[in-house]
Protein backbone atom coordinates (compact mmCIF):
# COMPACT_ATOMS: atom_id res chain seq x y z
CA UNK A 1 0.00 0.00 0.00
CA UNK A 2 3.00 2.29 0.16
CA UNK A 3 3.60 2.06 -3.34
CA UNK A 4 0.32 3.13 -3.96
CA UNK A 5 0.18 6.41 -1.40
CA UNK A 6 3.77 7.38 -1.48
CA UNK A 7 5.85 6.00 -3.94
CA UNK A 8 3.26 7.80 -7.44
CA UNK A 9 3.40 10.97 -4.76
CA UNK A 10 6.53 11.14 -4.90
CA UNK A 11 6.35 10.62 -9.04
CA UNK A 12 3.78 13.79 -8.87
CA UNK A 13 6.55 15.46 -6.70
CA UNK A 14 8.78 15.13 -9.50
CA UNK A 15 6.99 16.18 -12.16
CA UNK A 16 6.40 19.25 -10.06
CA UNK A 17 10.15 19.90 -8.76
CA UNK A 18 12.00 19.10 -12.26
CA UNK A 19 11.44 22.56 -13.38
CA UNK A 20 11.02 25.80 -11.34
CA UNK A 21 8.30 28.01 -11.61
CA UNK A 22 10.97 31.24 -12.33
CA UNK A 23 11.87 32.18 -16.17
CA UNK A 24 15.39 31.13 -17.08
CA UNK A 25 16.88 34.71 -16.46
CA UNK A 26 16.76 33.99 -12.32
CA UNK A 27 17.14 30.34 -12.68
CA UNK A 28 19.40 28.81 -9.96
CA UNK A 29 20.88 24.95 -10.27
CA UNK A 30 19.72 22.51 -7.44
CA UNK A 31 19.72 19.35 -6.59
CA UNK A 32 16.18 17.68 -5.92
CA UNK A 33 16.39 14.67 -3.72
CA UNK A 34 13.43 11.99 -3.01
CA UNK A 35 13.49 9.73 -0.29
CA UNK A 36 11.55 7.46 2.08
CA UNK A 37 12.68 5.48 4.55
CA UNK A 38 10.31 2.74 5.97
CA UNK A 39 12.19 -0.09 8.92
CA UNK A 40 9.64 -2.50 7.00
CA UNK A 41 11.40 -2.13 4.03
CA UNK A 42 14.29 -4.31 2.92
CA UNK A 43 15.55 -2.15 0.58
CA UNK A 44 15.42 1.76 0.95
CA UNK A 45 15.70 3.67 -2.07
CA UNK A 46 16.79 7.36 -2.98
CA UNK A 47 16.36 9.19 -6.08
CA UNK A 48 18.96 12.58 -7.14
CA UNK A 49 17.92 14.23 -10.25
CA UNK A 50 18.91 18.02 -11.13
CA UNK A 51 16.41 20.68 -11.80
CA UNK A 52 16.00 22.45 -14.80
CA UNK A 53 14.61 25.56 -16.75
CA UNK A 54 10.99 25.61 -17.60
CA UNK A 55 11.89 25.82 -21.22
CA UNK A 56 13.61 22.52 -21.07
CA UNK A 57 11.42 19.36 -21.84
CA UNK A 58 12.36 15.73 -20.23
CA UNK A 59 8.30 14.68 -20.73
CA UNK A 60 7.60 11.74 -18.49
CA UNK A 61 9.97 9.29 -19.35
CA UNK A 62 11.78 8.00 -16.44
CA UNK A 63 14.88 7.54 -19.13
CA UNK A 64 14.83 11.33 -20.19
CA UNK A 65 15.41 12.82 -16.27
CA UNK A 66 18.58 14.66 -15.70
CA UNK A 67 19.78 11.70 -12.92
CA UNK A 68 22.92 12.42 -10.98
CA UNK A 69 25.11 9.59 -10.89
CA UNK A 70 28.08 10.76 -9.11
CA UNK A 71 27.01 11.80 -5.95
CA UNK A 72 28.16 10.71 -2.36
CA UNK A 73 24.81 10.01 -0.22
CA UNK A 74 25.66 9.11 2.90
CA UNK A 75 23.06 8.89 5.74
CA UNK A 76 23.43 8.92 9.50
CA UNK A 77 21.79 8.49 12.94
CA UNK A 78 23.91 9.74 14.67
CA UNK A 79 26.19 6.86 16.05
CA UNK A 80 26.30 4.88 12.58
CA UNK A 81 26.60 6.09 9.42
CA UNK A 82 26.62 4.62 5.48
CA UNK A 83 27.07 5.08 1.96
CA UNK A 84 23.86 4.91 -0.75
CA UNK A 85 25.17 2.75 -3.61
CA UNK A 86 24.18 3.94 -7.11
CA UNK A 87 21.99 1.76 -9.51
CA UNK A 88 21.28 2.32 -12.78
CA UNK A 89 19.86 0.82 -16.23
CA UNK A 90 18.75 1.49 -19.72
CA UNK A 91 15.50 3.99 -18.08
CA UNK A 92 16.24 4.63 -14.86
CA UNK A 93 19.48 5.37 -11.96
CA UNK A 94 18.42 5.59 -7.90
CA UNK A 95 20.95 5.55 -4.61
CA UNK A 96 20.00 2.72 -2.35
CA UNK A 97 20.78 0.96 0.93
CA UNK A 98 19.74 -2.38 2.05
CA UNK A 99 18.62 -3.38 5.81
CA UNK A 100 21.72 -5.80 6.48
CA UNK A 101 24.00 -2.79 5.98
CA UNK A 102 21.60 -0.11 7.75
CA UNK A 103 18.83 -0.55 9.72
CA UNK A 104 16.11 2.01 10.22
CA UNK A 105 14.33 1.97 13.12
CA UNK A 106 11.19 4.24 14.65
CA UNK A 107 11.16 6.73 16.80
CA UNK A 108 14.83 7.57 15.72
CA UNK A 109 16.32 10.76 13.71
CA UNK A 110 18.18 10.62 10.69
CA UNK A 111 20.38 12.91 8.95
CA UNK A 112 21.00 13.04 4.92
CA UNK A 113 24.15 14.72 3.59
CA UNK A 114 24.88 14.33 -0.36
CA UNK A 115 27.91 15.71 -2.08
CA UNK A 116 27.92 16.33 -6.15
CA UNK A 117 30.26 18.68 -8.14
CA UNK A 118 31.40 20.43 -4.90
CA UNK A 119 27.92 21.30 -4.47
CA UNK A 120 26.22 19.70 -0.87
CA UNK A 121 22.54 19.27 0.86
CA UNK A 122 21.40 18.21 3.41
CA UNK A 123 18.19 16.99 5.48
CA UNK A 124 17.32 15.31 8.27
CA UNK A 125 13.96 13.72 9.78
CA UNK A 126 12.15 11.35 12.25
CA UNK A 127 10.93 8.06 11.71
CA UNK A 128 7.68 8.05 13.43
CA UNK A 129 6.30 5.47 15.44
CA UNK A 130 4.00 3.33 13.87
CA UNK A 131 -0.11 3.46 15.02
CA UNK A 132 -0.80 0.02 15.99
CA UNK A 133 -3.48 -1.96 15.08
CA UNK A 134 -5.94 -3.25 18.07
CA UNK A 135 -8.73 -4.84 16.81
CA UNK A 136 -9.86 -5.52 13.57
CA UNK A 137 -13.71 -6.48 11.97
CA UNK A 138 -15.67 -7.48 9.15
CA UNK A 139 -19.20 -7.70 7.73
CA UNK A 140 -19.37 -10.29 4.94
CA UNK A 141 -23.15 -11.23 5.75
CA UNK A 142 -24.47 -9.45 2.85
CA UNK A 143 -25.72 -11.66 -0.54
CA UNK A 144 -24.15 -11.48 -3.35
CA UNK A 145 -25.96 -9.11 -6.07
CA UNK A 146 -26.31 -8.79 -9.67
CA UNK A 147 -26.86 -5.54 -11.44
CA UNK A 148 -27.57 -4.31 -14.94
CA UNK A 149 -26.61 -0.70 -15.56
CA UNK A 150 -24.89 0.98 -19.05
CA UNK A 151 -25.18 -2.41 -20.90
CA UNK A 152 -22.92 -4.37 -18.14
CA UNK A 153 -23.76 -7.11 -15.95
CA UNK A 154 -22.08 -6.38 -12.50
CA UNK A 155 -22.07 -8.90 -9.95
CA UNK A 156 -21.03 -7.03 -6.61
CA UNK A 157 -21.14 -7.87 -2.96
CA UNK A 158 -20.84 -5.74 -0.20
CA UNK A 159 -18.83 -5.64 3.04
CA UNK A 160 -18.13 -3.77 6.35
CA UNK A 161 -15.15 -2.88 8.20
CA UNK A 162 -13.90 -1.52 11.23
CA UNK A 163 -10.20 -0.77 12.86
CA UNK A 164 -9.41 0.11 15.88
CA UNK A 165 -5.72 1.71 16.07
CA UNK A 166 -3.95 3.73 18.54
CA UNK A 167 -1.49 6.70 18.06
CA UNK A 168 -1.42 9.92 19.43
CA UNK A 169 -1.12 12.88 17.55
CA UNK A 170 -0.28 10.49 14.63
CA UNK A 171 -0.29 11.11 10.68
CA UNK A 172 -2.02 8.16 9.43
CA UNK A 173 -3.14 6.79 6.50
CA UNK A 174 -5.52 3.69 7.21
CA UNK A 175 -6.82 1.56 4.43
CA UNK A 176 -7.84 -2.39 3.85
CA UNK A 177 -7.73 -4.90 0.49
CA UNK A 178 -10.73 -7.15 0.37
CA UNK A 179 -9.65 -10.12 -1.93
CA UNK A 180 -12.34 -12.24 -3.84
CA UNK A 181 -13.23 -14.60 -5.83
CA UNK A 182 -15.70 -14.53 -8.67
CA UNK A 183 -17.73 -17.16 -10.72
CA UNK A 184 -19.78 -15.99 -13.86
CA UNK A 185 -22.08 -18.34 -16.28
CA UNK A 186 -22.90 -16.87 -19.36
CA UNK A 187 -24.70 -17.89 -22.35
CA UNK A 188 -21.40 -18.48 -24.09
CA UNK A 189 -19.04 -19.47 -21.30
CA UNK A 190 -17.75 -19.36 -17.94
CA UNK A 191 -15.43 -16.26 -16.03
CA UNK A 192 -13.37 -17.61 -12.96
CA UNK A 193 -11.82 -15.15 -12.38
CA UNK A 194 -9.62 -13.36 -8.49
CA UNK A 195 -10.75 -10.17 -7.61
CA UNK A 196 -9.70 -7.67 -5.44
CA UNK A 197 -10.61 -4.01 -4.21
CA UNK A 198 -8.55 -1.10 -2.15
CA UNK A 199 -10.55 0.79 0.60
CA UNK A 200 -9.92 3.68 2.37
CA UNK A 201 -11.00 5.04 5.76
CA UNK A 202 -9.43 8.18 5.47
CA UNK A 203 -12.42 10.81 3.99
CA UNK A 204 -9.78 11.59 1.78
CA UNK A 205 -7.59 9.19 0.38
CA UNK A 206 -4.78 11.72 -0.47
CA UNK A 207 -4.25 12.93 2.83
CA UNK A 208 -3.96 11.41 6.51
CA UNK A 209 -6.04 11.08 9.13
CA UNK A 210 -4.25 12.95 12.61
CA UNK A 211 -4.77 10.37 15.23
CA UNK A 212 -5.52 11.03 19.13
CA UNK A 213 -5.36 8.29 21.02
CA UNK A 214 -7.77 5.10 20.53
CA UNK A 215 -9.41 5.33 17.59
CA UNK A 216 -12.18 3.17 15.57
CA UNK A 217 -13.03 3.78 12.40
CA UNK A 218 -16.10 2.31 9.82
CA UNK A 219 -16.15 1.57 6.29
CA UNK A 220 -18.55 0.19 3.60
CA UNK A 221 -18.28 -1.03 -0.02
CA UNK A 222 -18.27 -3.83 -1.78
CA UNK A 223 -16.32 -5.99 -4.18
CA UNK A 224 -17.65 -6.24 -7.58
CA UNK A 225 -16.58 -7.89 -11.63
CA UNK A 226 -18.48 -7.28 -14.38
CA UNK A 227 -18.94 -8.38 -18.04
CA UNK A 228 -20.78 -7.56 -21.60
CA UNK A 229 -21.96 -10.83 -21.56
CA UNK A 230 -25.49 -11.78 -20.47
CA UNK A 231 -24.94 -13.63 -16.93
CA UNK A 232 -27.43 -17.19 -16.44
CA UNK A 233 -25.63 -17.69 -12.67
CA UNK A 234 -22.61 -16.51 -10.52
CA UNK A 235 -21.48 -16.37 -6.91
CA UNK A 236 -18.57 -14.57 -5.26
CA UNK A 237 -17.05 -15.46 -2.45
CA UNK A 238 -14.39 -13.31 -0.10
CA UNK A 239 -11.10 -14.66 0.39
CA UNK A 240 -9.31 -12.36 2.43
CA UNK A 241 -9.06 -8.56 3.61
CA UNK A 242 -5.86 -7.22 4.48
CA UNK A 243 -5.83 -4.30 6.90
CA UNK A 244 -2.94 -1.40 6.88
CA UNK A 245 -1.68 1.79 9.05
CA UNK A 246 0.80 3.92 6.65
CA UNK A 247 2.23 6.22 9.52
CA UNK A 248 3.93 9.41 8.14
CA UNK A 249 5.90 11.91 9.55
CA UNK A 250 5.21 15.58 9.45
CA UNK A 251 7.46 16.91 6.67
CA UNK A 252 5.75 14.52 4.25
CA UNK A 253 2.67 15.59 6.04
CA UNK A 254 3.27 19.52 4.99
CA UNK A 255 4.37 18.25 1.67
CA UNK A 256 1.11 16.15 0.92
CA UNK A 257 -0.51 19.57 2.20
CA UNK A 258 1.08 21.70 0.31
CA UNK A 259 0.12 18.98 -3.26
CA UNK A 260 -3.03 19.15 -2.82
CA UNK A 261 -3.60 22.82 -2.41
CA UNK A 262 -1.42 22.78 -5.40
CA UNK A 263 -3.19 21.05 -7.78
CA UNK A 264 -6.63 22.47 -6.79
CA UNK A 265 -5.23 25.86 -7.85
CA UNK A 266 -3.93 24.89 -11.10
CA UNK A 267 -6.97 25.62 -13.13
CA UNK A 268 -7.65 28.76 -10.93
CA UNK A 269 -6.23 31.91 -12.63
CA UNK A 270 -6.88 33.96 -9.76
CA UNK A 271 -5.30 31.51 -7.09
CA UNK A 272 -2.31 32.78 -4.95
CA UNK A 273 0.73 30.56 -6.01
CA UNK A 274 1.18 27.51 -4.19
CA UNK A 275 4.94 26.01 -3.96
CA UNK A 276 5.64 22.85 -2.44
CA UNK A 277 6.65 21.90 0.53
CA UNK A 278 10.54 20.88 0.95
CA UNK A 279 12.86 20.42 3.74
CA UNK A 280 16.26 19.50 1.68
CA UNK A 281 18.66 22.33 2.62
CA UNK A 282 20.49 23.81 -0.21
CA UNK A 283 18.41 21.86 -2.06
CA UNK A 284 14.82 20.87 -3.13
CA UNK A 285 12.65 17.72 -2.15
CA UNK A 286 11.42 15.27 0.50
CA UNK A 287 13.57 13.33 2.55
CA UNK A 288 11.51 11.68 4.81
CA UNK A 289 10.33 8.46 7.08
CA UNK A 290 7.16 6.01 7.22
CA UNK A 291 5.91 3.11 9.74
CA UNK A 292 3.39 0.23 8.71
CA UNK A 293 1.25 -2.33 9.85
CA UNK A 294 -1.04 -5.11 8.78
CA UNK A 295 -3.71 -7.10 9.80
CA UNK A 296 -4.84 -10.07 8.06
CA UNK A 297 -8.17 -11.81 8.21
CA UNK A 298 -8.39 -15.12 6.00
CA UNK A 299 -11.75 -16.82 4.85
CA UNK A 300 -9.89 -19.64 3.49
Amino acid sequence: MRVLYLFYAFVFFLFSCIKEVNSDFNFEDKMVVYCYVSPQDSISKLLLIQNQPITASTGKNSENYPYIKNAKVEISDGTKSTMFLLYEDNLKSFYYVDSISFKFQEGKKYDLNILSDGKEINSSMTIPNGAEILKIAYDTSAMSKLELKNGLSTVNRDVNLSIEINGKDYYCFVSAVVFGSCFIQTASGSINKKIEKHIYFNTDPTLPMKLDGKNNFNVTDKLSLSTNHSIVSYTLEFDSIQYYTVTIEENYYEYLKSKKLQSSSQNDPFAEPSLLYSNVYNGLGIFTGIASRKSIATFK
